[in-house]
């Protein structure tokens, strides 16, 4: 296989096919060419995780990146839905094994930054 962990990332976000909730080894596999058990065996020697555990960090990691440049929120299930997550219970512990914290006090200290900015940038 031609791949590194790398590269299926780059192919995962560049084509935005995490935010397809029913994205699976299967379709992953077929999108890169390679073999499901290819696919599965590679992941979990090179990341040590399944390759659900793989997608659902991308999801995550990329959930992180528009929420830090973001000074706009929404209402909770906003964000399991846009990051491909089928339903809130998984995405809720998935964001908190990555952040050590709930989406929602994420989003609070994020405000607090943000206003902290807000007003440093107006009084200057």
């Amino acid at each position: 296989m031609d791949l590194t962990l790398d590269i299926i990332k780059a192919k995962i976000l560049e084509a935005n096919l995490y935010k397809n909730p029913d994205l699976d080894v299967w379709i992953l596999a077929d999108k890169l060419g390679v073999r499901e058990n290819e696919l599965s065996l590679f992941i979990k020697d090179e990341a040590d995780m399944t390759v659900k555990a793989f997608i659902n960090e991308l999801r995550i990691q990329d959930l992180i990146k528009l929420l830090d440049n973001s000074i706009t929120f929404n209402r909770i299930s906003y964000y399991y839905e846009i990051s491909g997550f089928k339903s809130r219970s998984p995405f809720e512990r998935c964001f908190k094994r990555k952040t050590g914290m709930t989406i929602r006090d994420y989003i609070q200290i994020l405000k607090k930054e943000n206003k902290i900015q807000s007003f440093n940038s107006h009084n200057r």
